[in-house]
Order: C-alpha cells, then structure tokens, then sequence
C-alpha cells in the first residue's frame, strides 16, 4: 500500500512538470548584461573577449636577439652578455661584475651589484647620437647612485676584466654598543621626607 501512494505522489509531480512550473520552481528574471566600456582598467585584470588565447611575443626583438651589445658614454663603456659585464672608465682599471640579463618589452637589461651597489645597465631599440654617428641602440649606466647615458651596438668580443667585483651585498654598519644605564644615587631617596 505505501508502494502505491509514493506511485501516486511521483506520478502527480511528473505530469505537473510536464504541464509547467511547479510552485516551488519560480524563475527569476535574468539581470541584464554588461554594456560598454569595461569598469577595470586592463593593467589590473585582463579582459576576456572570449575568442581563444594566442601566445603574443611582448619581447623586442632586435634586443632579445642581440646577444652581447657594448655601450659607451662620456668617460664609460660597458660590454654586457648574458652572465657578465666588463665596465671601462676613463684613468681606472676595468671591473668584471657578474650580471643578470632581463628581457622585457622595451629592451634588455643587464643587473648585478658591484661591491654591494647596484649595477643596471638598461638597453633600448632607439636611435642613439648625433650626426653621421648614430647607433640602433640607446643605453642607460646606473652604478650606484649615478646615472650615466650613452649609445649601445651589438658585439661579438668581450673584453678582459683586470680586476672583479665582489657581488655580495654591503656588510650592515657595526652599531655601537649602548651605555650602561646610569644607577640613581641611593642616599638622595633616603633623604627624602
């Protein structure tokens, strides 16, 4: 008998779905969708086009194929590959500093720190110079806290550091030990009234 009346009930439900909505199953409106402009910026998020993703080369390329460039400026030169960068000034010994190279949209970028400072040499796909002496290549030199700038063009011989530069960061500054904290004389606290 219970058979029969859950048959009853289940029967019932199926030909009221098949009539239309059940009282328990109200639609809701759908919300509009979005129109216009996007309300983020694409920096922040991507925007989704829905068509399907292509990889998109965001490397320039003439500096991404370049693979060793040497750059010049007044009273420097740097020549730069992918692990070490000799740099060259006027009346000193050149220094061999051990770099990174960085590809990016707008160039390529060799960084390292030499003898604890930071070591930057930046390079862009623009026309360097003045004149008769122009290169495809400007350069920006940041050694420690000066900026150099120069022109850059690709090479193929790296020249002999005389002396290397020690890559380690800079020692913290010894803190001097504070003094020993003065006592308060006993005998004026006995004085006191």
């Amino acid at each position: 008998m219970k058979f029969r009346s859950a048959f009853a009930v289940l029967s019932m439900t199926v030909a009221l779905a098949a009539c239309g909505e059940l009282p328990f199953q109200k639609s809701e409106p759908e919300a509009p969708g979005h129109s216009g402009p996007p309300n983020v910026s694409p920096l922040e998020q991507p925007i989704e086009t829905g068509a399907e993703g292509k990889p998109v080369a965001t490397a320039e390329s003439s500096t991404m194929s370049t693979a060793m460039f040497r750059a010049a400026g007044n009273g420097w030169a740097v020549t730069a590959a992918d692990k070490t960068a000799v740099y060259e000034r006027s009346g000193a010994r050149s220094v061999g500093v051990t770099v990174r190279r960085m590809v990016y949209g707008g160039g390529v970028e060799f960084i390292g720190l030499m003898n604890g400072s930071v070591f930057a040499l930046n390079i862009q796909a623009a026309e360097c110079g003045t004149g008769s002496d122009k290169t495809r290549f400007t350069a920006r030199l940041r050694v420690g806290s000066q900026r150099l700038e120069g022109c850059a063009t690709p090479t193929d011989t790296m020249p002999k550091a005389q002396v290397r530069a020690s890559s380690a960061a800079p020692k913290p500054k010894a803190q001097p030990k504070p003094a020993a904290p003065v006592e308060k004389p006993a005998a004026a606290a006995e004085d006191a009234p």
